[in-house]
């Protein structure tokens, strides 16, 4: 082991830190629907509802996710939003699909749609950890139904 990585682990074990005491943020899918359609393919919307049980903001750094068409290939996409999880707060993000469908009307299609949303804590230890490429957390949400 590095001796780097030793004092990370040191510091982070004496010291705590900020980011050691957040709680875990939920998110939700709220909806999925069409936003618009050409005879060519049609445009979705996932909205998804995070909410933040913490004293401290939690900037959203990265969305990856990916949503399931009956009858159309896969979106998979990974999305940087400019959102802030406010403290004590809830942030609703749209993320949108498209998909190529030749004419096919898509409502009443089945979805299914999976993915998270990273966020980053504050503090200086929180820094350094991620210097040194310890993942940041994320809350994952999921959902499936049927076009509207």
């Amino acid at each position: 082991m590095s001796r780097h990585i030793l004092v990370i682990l040191c510091s982070v074990a004496m010291l705590g830190g900020c980011s050691a005491n957040l709680r875990q943020v939920t998110t939700r899918v709220d909806s999925v629907r069409i936003d618009e359609q050409t005879d060519q393919g049609v445009r979705v919307l996932v909205t998804v509802v995070a909410e933040n049980p913490n004293d401290v903001p939690l900037p959203i750094v990265k969305a990856r996710y990916k949503v399931e068409l009956s009858g159309a290939d896969t979106f998979t996409f990974l999305e940087l939003p400019k959102a802030t999880l406010p403290a004590h707060g809830t942030q609703t993000i749209t993320l949108p699909a498209a998909f190529a469908l030749d004419g096919a009307n898509a409502a009443d299609l089945s979805y299914r749609v999976a993915g998270h949303l990273t966020y980053e804590p504050p503090g200086e230890i929180r820094k350094l950890l991620t210097e040194y490429n310890v993942p940041l957390p994320s809350a994952s949400f999921k959902d499936e139904g049927r076009l509207r």
